[in-house]
């Protein structure tokens, strides 16, 4: 992504990362938006450890708010398991919010398209590890009637016959932040979520995939 010099605190490098407020293109389907071992908590400086736990060598990173309104991003690398160290100060500077306002995606070099890996984003980096649990962030661009995620689990490279989960059934409007916790044991080395939102029954549902490395 190209820097934004004329917008003041728009997208440019910010320390070991390039970060910043920039133009976003609406999607107009589910966007997964976090994929993290637990709530993004940052130090009482602003400081925010980040680590993949479940990956080896280099992870890029993309960080962007849970909320629609501010259109900002963090781009940045790590050598997995980590840890990095991203401050929120170019964020605080610029919009209205903090650290734990940022949901994180991890890309792992050797991982293929449509994969990433939890990431870890915490205080101290002593704190970061296999949780046995993920936190996947969910958003829609249009308001929804409902929205169903069909889970996956593969252990021993055999995939499980999948678990249906209705995250909203009375309707979703758009932009609305969903959180969907996922359970993981020491036998599970992968996982796929599977979205499916119906706008109405005029118009076919919007899909989404993503295969979660572990």
């Amino acid at each position: 992504m190209a820097a934004s010099p004329a917008i003041e605190g728009g997208y440019g490098p910010e320390g070991d990362f390039c970060e910043g407020l920039h133009a976003e293109n609406v999607s107009g389907s589910v966007d997964i938006i976090s994929v993290t071992t637990g709530p993004v908590r940052g130090s009482s400086t602003g400081i925010v450890s980040l680590g993949a736990p479940y990956a080896t060598g280099a992870v890029h990173l993309i960080g962007a708010p849970l909320v629609a309104s501010v259109a900002y991003r963090v781009d940045g690398k790590i050598n997995a398991p980590g840890p990095g160290r991203w401050s929120d100060a170019k964020l605080r500077r610029t919009t209205y919010l903090r650290s734990s306002d940022i949901g994180f995606l991890g890309y792992p070099a050797m991982g293929g398209e449509g994969v990433v890996t939890p990431i870890c984003a915490v205080a101290d980096p002593a704190q970061c590890s296999r949780t046995g649990s993920i936190l996947v962030g969910l958003r829609s661009a249009v308001n929804l009637v409902s929205l169903d995620a069909k889970i996956f689990r593969r252990r021993g490279g055999t995939w499980d016959a999948g678990t249906e989960v209705h995250l909203a059934s009375s309707g979703l409007p758009a932009s609305v932040v969903i959180p969907l916790r996922i359970s993981v044991g020491t036998d599970v080395d992968s996982v796929s979520v599977q979205l499916s939102g119906v706008q109405s029954t005029d118009l076919p549902p919007i899909r989404k995939a993503i295969v979660i490395a572990l």
